[in-house]
């Protein structure tokens, strides 16, 4: 989706707003993290409840092929089988529980450092906020997603948050928006990129 990536060209930083079931979801998280060559891609994958294999495997099938290093940082226990079929991750670990901020924190940074020393393009999928606000309250998460985002513009990279906007109230939606660069809101298909 070239058109999306040209809109949010210099943001370092997307808030993704929507609903955690929704359809597009998936191809629109992909499209976000550029797959134009994904060959010579990093991704990061930090997530609370998705299998790892699972979104690789949605990558390979949007972008074509695998990118060039896939690593995902799990934050909480997946839903499904671990055992299951799929395209694995170059390389796998776990925090020791979804509220270990700043395990997250120190792993994202040193992962993406690597990447950075190498030259390597670096992109992160950060799923989701609205998993985080189960174990934090939204102060914590906002420290953290402060330094997270501060952390991307650092070493490079790009990355997206997911956020299920109806799952909290508008206050704490407008709260966290002031941390991004940039805002893509998905409804029903539709697509809207809002720069800050």
């Amino acid at each position: 989706m070239t058109d999306l990536n040209e809109s949010l060209d210099g943001a370092s930083s997307v808030l993704f707003l929507t609903p955690s079931i929704a359809d597009g979801t998936d191809d629109t998280c992909v499209d976000l993290l550029s797959p134009s060559n994904p060959g010579s891609t990093n991704v990061l994958w930090v997530t609370f409840t998705e299998l790892p294999q699972d979104r690789l495997g949605i990558w390979i099938d949007r972008a074509g092929g695998r990118p060039s290093t896939a690593h995902v940082i799990a934050a909480g226990e997946p839903a499904g089988s671990p055992d299951s079929d799929g395209p694995r991750p170059d390389s796998m670990e776990r925090v020791g529980t979804p509220s270990d901020l700043t395990g997250i924190s120190i792993r994202v940074s040193e992962v993406l450092s690597e990447w950075n020393e190498a030259g390597s393009r670096s992109v992160v999928c950060f799923d989701s906020i609205t998993a985080l606000l189960q174990y934090v309250d939204v102060e914590t998460a906002y420290e953290f997603l402060h330094v997270l985002t501060g952390r991307l513009h650092a070493f490079g990279a790009t990355g997206h948050f997911h956020l299920d906007p109806g799952a909290h109230s508008d206050m704490t939606v407008a709260r966290i928006q002031t941390l991004f660069d940039a805002m893509v809101e998905s409804d029903e298909g539709d697509i809207t990129v809002r720069r800050q």
